[in-house]
């Protein structure tokens, strides 16, 4: 018996063999999804998928199509200045900062922040609004400590505003549609039960809990992002698993004339008996462009027992890489 957790694993689903261009979801879809904006979005029309036919899975690659990047980045390179980092501000927590292509983890960087600066953040319409804020010296010990740190804004009256991010000034920053479909569709469903039955899951419990659809790279192109779980967020829930539990985050990608799932994590037990695993539910916290490339990255958040993180991912085509990996209180890994 063991546990197996995979991080990355690419399955290639052939799509129909049609002259049409093929959607994400192999059915009928707009043709033209909303485009990227800067600051106000244009609301999505109302899309609910309709399968006309049953989707095939194709046997698993005998090797991944990429590697994702794990554990922590290198500390921060000699000499950095703050003129040369971007630091992220998420929701109400530091999250880190990008130098070019390199992440950053918060403690690695935070020595270069100094005093209070000023930053662009944006409210939960995606309205910008300048502010001055500060972070804290994190805390070196004790228990339960988190990766992400906690920072104050210091100008009266912004306190009880619920920013969803923050940017140095002038830092371009993109926002598109997320649009939520309905999880109950028998497609997903069915797009689940085969997937996991390639992974060894014989007679799965499907458990479908969220859908998504965004354009990522502002292609014209929608992914499709599932995330499911059987896994029960509960005290017994969250101590034992046993075979056939699971809790995965799948993205469907459409590249030329074929359908690809990329997976971004994998949690699945294949253990006779239950077992003290302590298992992670992941789900999608939400889809932004952090570093200012025009791409969209994907924050997943974990939660188990005596803790939480989040787990931040690039995707570049078939590449999805984890570029940030913060936890908060006990790690079971």
């Amino acid at each position: 018996m063991f546990r197996l957790r995979r991080l990355t694993l690419f399955i290639v689903l052939l799509a129909s063999a049609c002259s049409q261009k093929p959607s994400v979801d192999s059915i009928s879809e707009p043709s033209s999804p909303a485009p990227a904006i800067s600051i106000t979005l244009t609301p999505l029309s109302t899309f609910t998928p309709h399968p006309t036919f049953s989707l095939a899975n194709t046997a698993l690659p005998a090797t991944p199509v990429s590697q994702p990047t794990l554990g922590k980045t290198p500390q921060v390179p000699f000499g950095l200045t703050f003129d040369q980092i971007n630091p992220i501000f998420y929701g109400k927590i530091f999250l880190g900062a990008t130098s070019g292509d390199i992440w950053l983890y918060p403690r690695e960087v935070y020595p270069l922040l100094g005093n209070a600066q000023v930053y662009d953040f944006y409210d939960q319409n995606f309205q910008p609004f300048p502010t001055t804020v500060v972070v804290p010296e994190p805390r070196t010990e004790g228990a339960h400590q988190c990766d992400f740190l906690d920072f104050k804004f210091v100008d009266p009256g912004i306190g009880d505003v619920s920013p969803v991010l923050g940017v140095k000034p002038g830092q371009s920053v993109t926002f598109r549609p997320v649009q939520t479909i309905a999880q109950d569709s028998g497609l997903y469903e069915q797009y689940l039960q085969e997937w996991l039955v390639l992974q060894g899951v014989s007679s799965p419990e499907l458990g479908v809990v969220k859908v998504l659809r965004v354009d990522l790279e502002g292609d014209a192109v929608d992914e499709v992002i599932l995330v499911a779980t059987n896994i029960e967020d509960s005290m017994g829930g969250l101590h034992e698993a046993g075979a056939g539990k699971y809790s995965v985050v799948l993205m469907r990608k459409v590249i030329g004339a074929q359908v690809y799932t990329v997976p971004l994590v994998v949690e699945i037990y294949y253990a006779t008996d239950s077992k003290m695993e302590y298992p992670i539910i992941y789900d999608v916290d939400h889809i932004y462009d952090l570093n200012g490339d025009g791409n969209l990255e994907i924050i997943l958040s974990g939660r188990w027992w005596e803790g939480g993180g989040l787990f931040v991912h690039e995707v570049h085509e078939l590449n999805a890489v984890r570029v940030l990996d913060l936890i908060c209180g006990w790690d079971p890994r």
